[in-house]
């Protein structure tokens, strides 16, 4: 499903050659695992908004004179493949000096959903060996060569976005 789109439930039939259906009901459940509907008689299609990312559980019960129940399982999945978005609050330079401290900048994170998003900022010296940092705190440049800052966001779905800073140090 879409986003923000509407969704049609269809009307389910069910038979027995013993024994007559008393009627179907449907049961359906958001992402975050409310009841949007609970055994509603169906005797039209339902129509929903589709307003969580994740899978909305439907679940069509049919149940004869018998007491015997027959159900139906299926699913709706509103994906979210939009990368969230990294906004650091300061800059840095091109070039550094040799033994100069470089300051690592704040960012922040917003996305399309508001919950479940991760920042981690990375320090990548000049022989490629990764350093997880933090923000407001300082890195000793002791090397010369191409280095960088990266910022790394991911959101609760898995999307991921990059800002990479890469500067020269040199004598």
């Amino acid at each position: 499903g879409v986003f923000g789109s509407d969704y049609t439930i269809p009307v389910a039939y069910a038979r027995d050659v013993l024994q007559a259906y008393s009627g179907i009901t449907v049961t359906v459940k958001a992402p975050d695992g409310s009841t949007l509907f609970n055994r509603v008689p169906l005797s039209n299609s339902i129509e929903i908004r589709l307003s969580d990312y994740g899978m909305y559980a439907i679940t069509y019960e049919a149940i004869d004179a018998l007491g015997n129940v027959a159900k139906r399982f299926f699913s709706v999945n509103v994906l979210d493949d939009e990368e969230p978005a990294v906004t650091v609050s300061g800059s840095y330079q091109t070039v550094y000096k040799l033994g100069e401290d470089l300051k690592i900048q704040a960012a922040t994170v917003s996305d399309n959903t508001l919950d479940g998003m991760e920042l981690t900022i990375f320090y990548k010296n000049s022989y490629g060996l990764y350093t997880i940092v933090e923000a407001g705190k300082t890195v000793n440049l002791e090397r010369c060569g191409v280095q960088a800052v990266i910022y790394r966001a991911v959101d609760k779905f898995g999307n991921v976005s990059l800002v990479v800073y890469e500067f020269t140090v040199n004598v």
